[in-house]
This record gives C-alpha cells, structure tokens and sequence, in this order.
C-alpha cells in the first residue's frame, strides 16, 4: 500500500510505502460511507496539478490560430498529466460569437459575447476525477478585452454591457471611442481620444452630431471579474447606424483575453489569448 501525502498550503509532498496486506485493512468498509461526506474543493481533489508538471499542454481551433472568424470561435486549451496509473486531463473551451440582422436601413443592433462554453477535468484510465470543472479562469491577471469598428459609411450610436462573472455583484469598466470621418478606412487602433469608467450596466450614447463619427470603441471589463464556469458570460451590444455608401458591410471585432490556469501558469495553455470576428451585413438606406 501507498499513502500519498500533501501538506495542505503547501508543496510539501510525502510517500508513505507500507507491506500491510490490503486485505487487513478493510478498504471497502472505509468508504461505504463515502457519499455522505462534504465534497472537497477541486484544487484539494485535483492534487497531481500541485506536484507534477504537465506532459502536455496545447491551444487549439476548428481554424487557424489567428484566422478572422464570422459568427462563432471555439478555441480549446488544456493540460495533461501522468499520474502513474493513467493520464488526467483539464480543459476549457472558450466561445466568442457575434449575431445580428442580415441587414440595415437606418439602424441595427448587434450583440457579442465571450464565455467558457464547457470545462472539464477527464481521464479513461482514473474515471473517479471525471467532472465538469477545471483550474482554468479567464480574467484572473489581466483586463478582458472588445475591440470594435465599423465599415466606411456606419457609425456606433449606443453601445451596452451586461453579464454574470465571479465577483458579479461589482463592475469595474472602462470604455473608450474615437471620431473618424464616415468614409474613411479603419483598422484596430491602439490609442483612442475619449475615456470613461463605469461601475455598473448602463447604455452608452454616442454624439454623433459632428462631421466626425464615432467609429471605434473599445470596452474593459478589468481583471478580478473573471469567468470561469459557463454560468459566466461577458456581453456587448451595438447599435451600428448607416449614414452612406450602400453596400455589403463588415462590423469588425477583436476578443483580447488572459486565460490563467494557477497550477501550470508557465504552460502553453496560459496567456494572452485573441479572438479577430466580423459579421458580415447589407447596409443601405
């Protein structure tokens, strides 16, 4: 018999290697009761991810790494050991998507999202660790991030925020915006000229009264609102005004997004991550 031991709090690891026979020991009579216990926190029943470095680690996509996608992106990161008797797996699947009309005449909203749409912990040979979580969290070290901007002819009129993330009963936001002018050719700026702080869900009305148009935003959902389970969610709409140039339109989006694992933080699977959409649509008046 093996005992494997970890001193709680820390990386204190003892093997305890003892020639009792098994059959003295009673083993089923000690856990016939098994069910009624408190369960323990996954990172204390996850134990092999504080000792042991993992054999694999990998990011992957139906797509290319940093292809543009429309509609839905599901990108997949994960983390395998080996623990001797068989090899256990984590995983979280992180879903970005973007809807909206087929097309416009005088306005249109458009909604986005990001969430982990599945986690799990897995293996064929160890089943008892199967269960639908993970170490996996999105938004633990640095902001979540939406960067947006239009075609030539449409401008943003409002755009709103919302969702359900630990630590949800506060919000700590930044959204930022440019004016362009309507005809002008855009791509993901680095700066913007306005800037504002929110600590709550409210609706932002753009001024769109000048010759110049608000174009480009950007919104900040910063670190410690984190997502971690696929009850979390951070949504973004926009109302895309046309004001000229009938034609077919992009609305041009980009996820930027920290994924954090605390048990294997210098993996593959760890870091900054981005997600480049677009949602293609008729805009004429």
């Amino acid at each position: 018999m093996k005992l494997y031991l970890l001193e709680k709090g820390t990386r204190n690891f003892t093997v305890v290697e003892s020639t009792i026979d098994n059959s003295t020991l009673n083993l089923s009579e000690q856990f016939n009761n098994v069910s009624e216990l408190n369960q323990g926190e996954y990172t204390d029943i996850f134990w092999f991810s504080k000792i042991l470095n993992p054999i694999k680690s990998s990011e992957s996509s139906p797509i290319a790494k940093f292809a543009v996608t429309s509609g839905v992106s599901d990108k997949t990161y994960s983390l395998s050991y080996a623990i001797g008797v068989g090899t256990v797996n984590e995983e979280m699947v992180v879903r970005t998507y973007v809807e909206g009309p087929a097309s416009i005449s005088s306005d249109g909203v458009f909604s986005t999202k990001i969430y982990p749409l599945s986690t799990r912990t897995y293996s064929t040979q160890v089943p008892n660790v199967n269960s639908n979580t993970s170490n996996f969290e999105i938004g633990v070290s640095q902001d979540t991030v939406l960067e947006a901007y239009t075609d030539p002819g449409d401008v943003f009129r409002y755009q709103q925020w919302d969702g359900s993330w630990q630590n949800s009963s506060s919000i700590n936001l930044g959204l930022s915006w440019s004016y362009s002018l309507p005809g002008t050719g855009l791509s993901f700026s680095p700066t913007y000229t306005n800037t504002t702080q929110y600590t709550s869900k409210p609706l932002k009305n753009f001024d769109n009264s000048g010759t110049n148009k608000v174009r480009q935003t950007k919104v900040q959902l910063s670190k410690n609102n984190i997502l971690k389970t696929p009850s979390h969610t951070f949504d973004v709409n926009f109302s895309v005004g046309h004001y000229s140039t009938n034609a077919q339109k992009k609305l041009n989006l980009k996820w930027t997004y920290y994924v954090w694992n605390a048990q294997s933080i210098y993996s593959s699977a760890v870091g900054q991550k981005t997600s480049n959409m677009y949602f293609s649509y008729g805009s004429s008046n």
